[in-house]
């Protein structure tokens, strides 16, 4: 253990083990560990891979573990995974940096936090999976579908392209999506949605809905707030059991 702006720090010897797969693959598994206390938000910013974050009640440490899998294995040089801590803040990263000619690779990361820590992910690619969180939750995401569950606080949700799922969320959630479709379901609070092409279903909302599409059928069922569609531009619209008002601009 060693301390960083009086905050102690486990760092965990990675563990490597090569496996034969198919390419050939060659697998590599380290793990980090931080000191949750005073942390209040962790940041993420992770490259080509799955990301998966799990809230724990009992956590008292940030716990990330990275599996890291390659064609022609890997130097560490080319291997960042970093995870420390900024003020009230923890940072982890976790990115390959380029490589020249043909190598199969990826680095799948999976997370373990306390369960009211606040998250604040920037992802390049690969799916993204929350669950058990109470603090709010901003995502800057490229590619890759992302799913969210039991979460309690605030969501902010920017993606290009994947599919979004929300589920048994509570709080005010926005989310502005490039292509994909989007699931909402059995949520509470007010929910603000901008897409540009995709299927967006939203089902059992205590709370506001707010659309603004640019292709795709929209499917709306059960809000006990109001419901406004601004634009819906191609593709269908389907609202039943509103409780508040209804209306398309």
């Amino acid at each position: 253990m060693w301390k960083r702006w009086g905050v102690p720090v486990v760092m965990l010897a990675g563990m490597i083990v090569w496996t034969g797969c198919g390419w050939n693959m060659k697998e590599e598994r380290r793990e980090k560990e931080l000191s949750a206390k005073s942390i209040e938000t962790l940041k993420v910013d992770a490259g080509s891979g799955d990301l998966t974050i799990k809230g724990d009640d009992k956590a008292t440490s940030i716990h990330a573990v990275a599996v890291i899998k390659s064609s022609d294995g890997l130097k560490d040089e080319s291997i960042v995974f970093t995870l420390e801590p900024d003020g009230k803040s923890a940072k982890l990263v976790s990115k390959l940096k380029p490589s020249i000619g043909f190598n199969n690779r990826t680095m799948d990361v999976t997370v373990t936090v306390p369960a009211n820590m606040n998250l604040d992910v920037e992802d390049d690619s690969g799916d993204i999976s929350i669950t058990d969180i109470r603090g709010n939750v901003n995502i800057d995401d490229d590619s890759g579908d992302i799913a969210l569950q039991h979460i309690q606080g605030k969501l902010d949700i920017e993606d290009e392209s994947g599919a979004i799922e929300l589920s048994d969320v509570i709080g005010d959630a926005s989310v502005d999506d490039e292509s994909g479709d989007i699931v909402i379901r059995d949520h509470t609070g007010n929910v603000s949605l901008k897409d540009e092409s995709g299927e967006i279903r939203v089902t059992n909302v205590k709370g506001g809905v707010t659309v603004e599409d640019g292709s795709g059928d929209i499917n709306i069922r059960g809000v006990d707030g109001d419901v406004t569609i601004l634009s819906d531009g191609s593709g269908g619209a389907k609202v039943e059991e509103v409780k508040g008002k209804y209306s398309k601009k």
